[in-house]
Parts: structure tokens; C-alpha cells; sequence
């Protein structure tokens, strides 16, 4: 992908231009919670753009997890269709994000699958 076109898919993918109302909706009002388990680094953002247990969580928040990770499959696969390219490039694309807008102490996945924190 071109230079032109990474930064086009950024701007699509922030704006959330291709991401339904309800997505986005769930995944705002989950964000909160997403971040204090970030925080309390039981759970890290892996290599595809997920979120991955990297602790000891009850039901409640593993539920979160599935249903953050559920909502962010669904968007995933409709930028790829939306930008004519594969869910496999846009979930890449999208950690590459992550990773870069992370704050320091965070779990994140390299790309080769080795854990660190940020």
C-alpha cells in the first residue's frame, strides 16, 4: 500500500466512515473498561488489532473482551470490503495504530509475536 494510500485508510478507519453506528456506539461506551483492564495489564492489544488476556479476569471482563474483540471483527471486515483489500491488511494496519498511540506500560504484540510493554 502506498504512502497515500496508508494514510487514506487511517482517515477512513478514524473517522469511522465505514464502521456502523451501533459498532462504534458498543465500542465507546466499552472503552472505559477496555482501558482500566489495559491499565491494570490483564489484557494487551496483540499483533491483529485484538484484544488478548495477559491475566487473571472474572467472566464480566472476559465477556468485555469477546465482545470489544466481536465488534472490532466486525469493522475490520467492513473497511477491507470497503477499501477492496484483506481483513488479514486491515487488522495489521490497525495494531500498527495501536501500537503507535499506546501509552508507556501497556501490553502490545510485535508483529513477530513477542510480548512487550510500551
Amino acid at each position: 500500500m502506498s504512502r497515500l494510500g496508508m494514510i487514506c485508510f487511517a482517515v477512513v478507519l478514524l473517522a469511522g466512515v465505514s464502521v456502523s453506528a451501533d459498532v462504534r456506539e458498543r465500542m465507546s461506551k466499552r472503552l472505559p473498561d477496555i482501558n482500566r483492564l489495559k491499565d491494570a495489564l490483564v489484557v494487551g492489544e496483540d499483533n491483529k488489532g485484538y484484544l488478548a488476556l495477559k491475566g487473571d479476569v472474572g467472566d464480566a471482563d472476559k465477556k468485555l473482551v469477546e465482545d470489544e474483540n466481536a465488534d472490532r471483527k466486525e469493522a475490520y471486515e467492513m473497511l477491507a470490503k470497503q477499501t477492496k483489500t484483506s481483513v488479514e491488511l486491515v487488522q495489521t494496519r490497525r495494531a500498527a495504530q495501536i501500537a503507535e498511540k499506546a501509552k508507556p506500560g501497556i501490553w502490545l504484540q510485535k508483529p513477530d509475536g513477542e510480548w512487550y510493554k510500551k
